[in-house]
């Protein structure tokens, strides 16, 4: 894990792990009981969210762009988004994923609080278009910074110790970045995992920490019975080797209240919405992970008597007996 004070930018998450318990589990066999349709404009990605571009079909959640609809002169791409009733804080995160790559689409999955963009947002996984990768992003937000955000008059960034220009206050971002020398405003430290496009037609699971010290993203991992994140195929802890994202992370407000998880499916900046029906992604599982410690302290259980102890007590009980109808008949 990349602490915040760390310039290097060299060391890997997967160190020091803590480990999860489950907290919540999402399989929709009971539909969208725990989800809420949005049903919205998107006019920085021309996307119309409608309720049509949602549904459960063997018993898994389905976001699919479903056509075009012109607004004020502009075409926009018809498509599912749905949001989490239940906001989700500290602790392990694990959805069960399979992306129908289609040209001109942008799904993702993230969470985000209120008051968007100046708080913030996580953004575990976002591919675009017919592009063979996706990232994983910690926008941190802007204003009200913490200790170690940027803000003016000196520029700093804890992550990589780069000095900025500076900012007007109010637009300064609380900066994160995993790309020294590149001065965000609101864009925090974007990572791009490489996979082959043919990656995302498969179910994967996608994990991610949330905690204090920061924000990871893991792929072909699992929770083991110990309930640490291992490699999938090997077993072993610490998976430095897919452990495909460093954190971002800054002492913002931003990161410490529960938030939703979000899935959408939206338009590619640039990108005909006429070429961009089709596209889908498929969610069969969510679940959320607290940490605990290990090993788990054990409770005090009650004493239970072994069997010979019980006969013996009663043959004793029986001895007493005959002793004292033998007393009360003198």
């Amino acid at each position: 894990m990349l602490c915040k004070n760390d310039k290097s930018l060299t060391t890997k998450c997967g160190t020091n792990q803590k480990h999860y318990q489950l907290s919540y589990q999402d399989t929709f066999d009971k539909g969208l009981t725990n989800w809420v349709i949005e049903e919205s404009t998107d006019p920085n990605s021309h996307t119309l969210y409608v309720k049509e571009g949602v549904a459960i079909q063997n018993s898994m959640l389905q976001l699919t762009t479903i056509g075009v609809e012109d607004i004020k002169g502009v075409p926009y791409l018809k498509s599912g988004r749905v949001h989490s009733k239940t906001n989700f804080g500290y602790g392990a995160y694990l959805v069960t994923a399979k992306i129908i790559k289609h040209p001109g689409t942008w799904p993702a999955i993230w969470q985000v609080g209120p008051n968007w963009p100046k708080t913030g947002e996580l953004d575990v996984m976002e591919t675009q278009d017919l592009n063979p990768f996706f990232s994983s992003t910690v926008h941190c937000g802007y204003k009200p910074c913490g200790p170690n955000c940027y803000y003016p008059p000196t520029q700093v960034s804890v992550c990589t110790g780069h000095v900025s220009p500076p900012l007007p206050y109010q637009e300064a971002e609380c900066e994160c970045s995993a790309q020294p020398g590149v001065p965000n405003v609101f864009d925090g430290g974007i990572n791009n995992h490489n996979v082959a496009l043919s990656w995302f037609s498969d179910f994967r699971d996608y994990i991610w920490e949330w905690n204090e010290n920061g924000f990871n993203v893991y792929i072909d991992c699992e929770f083991n019975s110990t309930g640490l994140i291992v490699d999938s195929k090997t077993k072993s802890p610490n998976p430095t080797g897919v452990c495909i994202s460093k954190s971002w992370y800054a002492s913002c407000p931003s990161f410490v209240d529960p938030i939703p998880i979000i899935f959408n499916i939206a338009l590619t900046p640039g990108a005909n919405p006429n070429t961009s029906i089709g596209g889908q992604m498929i969610i069969q599982k969510v679940q959320h992970y607290t940490s605990f410690a290990f090993p788990p302290p054990i409770p005090p259980q009650e004493t239970q008597l072994s069997a010979w102890e019980m006969a013996l007590i009663i043959i004793l009980f029986l001895i007493f007996i005959i002793i004292l109808g033998f007393l009360l008949l003198k």
